[in-house]
């Protein structure tokens, strides 16, 4: 078992979209605190400004049942 924050749902030409988030990631750590609640990463971004780049830490589930933890950078707009 892993907290974090499940994708449900990524909006077209967003900067998560952009980033290649996608539905079903489960995101664990922003800049390295870890979220564990859609409001703790509502208190991140409030935090951060446009233009910022945050780092995601996420695990990806593949169809097959395979899973890979990934990294990747999203910039604020």
């Amino acid at each position: 078992y892993i907290d974090g924050v499940l994708v449900t749902g990524v909006d077209a030409g967003s900067p998560a979209d952009d980033a290649g988030l996608g539905y079903s990631d489960l995101i664990y750590y922003i800049d390295n605190v870890p979220v564990e609640t859609p409001g703790d990463i509502c208190d991140i971004l409030r935090s951060r400004k446009a233009g910022d780049t945050i780092n995601l830490l996420i695990t990806r589930t593949y169809s097959d049942g395979s899973f890979e933890d990934l990294t990747g950078n999203v910039t604020l707009r």
